[in-house]
């Protein structure tokens, strides 16, 4: 398959084949019989995924904005967590929406991590009050998506999902 005997034509770049694969490996990751991964619609404001949690056999409408970051090869911090720079304004974006939650994948190691937005900024605003007059920042995401990921993740939902109609 020789692509010069076709005319000019888009190339895929690292970046798009990484958000595939990212993609890819988030919707192998969840489990269809307790979550609903949807894609949300263009533009991509920031905001890559919605997932809605499914109990027994009943959709709940319990659900969370997901930001789907990737990155080839990651060291880990000494407290085992990965840092990952992510602008500001989407970090702000994602604090208007429910449950948000950026997860991370590793190509190198195909593992998935995760960070839920509230804690990070609750976390950056205690180390630098003025961050967001910065252009990016440093999300630190220390929890894998594994099966204790999975159960973390459902029951935060949940939770929130609760809260907010008791507020409401």
């Amino acid at each position: 398959d020789d692509p010069d005997d076709l005319g000019p034509l888009p190339k895929s770049d690292e970046k798009s084949v990484l958000q595939a694969d990212s993609f890819k490996a988030l919707e192998r990751a969840l489990p269809g019989d307790r979550f609903i991964l949807r894609r949300e619609p263009q533009p991509d404001a920031g905001i890559d995924w919605c997932v809605e949690l499914r109990i027994g056999s009943c959709f709940t409408g319990m659900k969370a904005d997901i930001q789907v970051k990737g990155c080839t090869s990651a060291k880990a911090n000494s407290d085992g967590s990965i840092s990952f720079s992510a602008d500001v304004k989407n970090l702000n974006y994602l604090l208007y929406g429910s449950s948000p939650l950026y997860i991370l994948y590793v190509a190198e190691t195909t593992e998935l991590r995760y960070a839920w937005v509230r804690d990070e900024v609750n976390r950056i605003q205690s180390e630098n009050r003025d961050w967001q007059r910065q252009e990016t920042v440093t999300v630190r995401f220390g929890s894998k998506l594994d099966d204790a990921g999975l159960q973390q993740i459902h029951d935060r939902i949940r939770r929130e999902a609760r809260l907010d109609r008791e507020i409401h």
